[in-house]
């Protein structure tokens, strides 16, 4: 399983998923799956080299208004 960080406590950890749900999961069960942070991001490398700047600036305007 992989997704976003939603939120981590003491007791669970959520993650968002591709498909936009979040996945709970105990920390109690941190062993047996053996979690990790991943180093590399989500977005496909070079996604950006096909785009022009215009482009470029549209998709960050558009991600930052999600926040």
């Amino acid at each position: 399983m992989s997704g976003l960080l939603v939120r981590k406590d003491e007791s669970e950890i959520v993650l968002k998923d591709a498909q936009n749900k979040q996945q709970r999961f105990a920390m109690t069960d941190r062993s047996k799956g053996g979690w990790h942070q991943q180093q590399k991001s989500l977005m496909p490398e070079l996604l950006l080299r096909e785009l022009t700047a215009q482009q470029v600036a549209d998709l960050l305007a558009y991600l930052a208004s999600l926040k």
